[in-house]
């Protein structure tokens, strides 16, 4: 299997562990993942409403999100909690961590920071907006 099927692979597995140990649902996890989006590129670039709109809808920068909420929960929210946590406990330090831990400087959110500009040239390039 390819780097990207085994990357692929831990990130359904992680998944499916993260919402049995917060007795979430994907759509609750995506709606919680969508509204930290739209906060960090308020606090961190001062998007603009339809900015925003424009980078949470697109598929480059929703992929390149969900790559960086992996590795930002790998780092910061699993040594925090494990599988014994009672749900309330672990649902509201993900959301602690998860609300604090973008602010950090934090090797995993120092490289995001940098692969964020990124992401956006590739956008610009292919889409000629942004």
């Amino acid at each position: 299997m390819s780097q990207i099927g085994n990357l692929r692979n831990d990130v359904r597995a992680y998944t499916a562990q993260l919402l049995y140990m917060l007795y979430w649902t994907d759509d609750q996890l995506l709606a919680f993942k969508v509204s930290m989006a739209e906060e960090w590129l308020r606090s961190y670039i001062g998007a603009l409403p339809a900015e925003i709109d424009t980078l949470v809808g697109n598929a480059m920068f929703w992929a390149w999100w969900e790559m960086k909420w992996f590795e930002f929960d790998n780092a910061i929210f699993l040594p925090t909690v494990d599988i014994n946590t009672p749900p309330e406990a672990a649902e509201q330090m993900y959301k602690i961590v998860h609300r604090a831990g973008w602010k950090m400087k934090h090797p995993s959110t120092v490289y995001m920071e940098a692969s964020f500009w990124n992401i956006c040239e590739q956008i610009r390039r292919k889409e000629g907006h942004l």
